[in-house]
């Protein structure tokens, strides 16, 4: 798993409606909340990955809806490092589910509540940027 996760970017996307934002934890993590995401598959759109991330992991089909670009960057974590990008949409509806092979759990978190010990560095930062573009 390490290797493949290792040699492909990563797509996440914030999903955020008023001042709430959805977050998950997933297996593979140290225990923070994270964003729902993953891998860009070979001969994969960005687009393409990140409404196919959010339909296995949390159940919504976000194929029709705006996304912004707000970071990007190279995530060290684990020992190894691979590229990312984190996108941001607003969004209405609730997660129908939540994949249980990949995601323990799922919160809409308010923005300026969140634990910050409990949260990645790199989340944080793109959820400052959110909020400096919706306010």
């Amino acid at each position: 798993m390490r290797l493949f996760i290792r040699r492909t970017s990563r797509v996440y996307l914030i999903l955020h409606y008023k001042d709430e934002v959805l977050l998950i934890k997933n297996w593979l993590s140290d225990g923070r909340w994270a964003l729902p995401g993953g891998g860009i598959a070979k001969n994969e759109t960005i687009s393409q990955a990140l409404v196919r991330e959010v339909k296995e992991e949390v159940g919504l089909d976000i194929g029709d809806i705006k996304k912004q670009l707000l970071t990007s960057g190279e995530w060290q974590t684990y020992n190894f490092g691979f590229k990312y990008l984190i996108y941001a949409s607003e969004i209405k509806l609730l997660p129908k589910y939540i994949n249980k092979l990949e995601i323990t759990e799922w919160s809409w978190c308010k923005q300026n509540a969140l634990d910050e010990t409990k949260v990645s560095q790199e989340v944080l930062a793109a959820l400052r940027k959110l909020v400096t573009r919706v306010v």
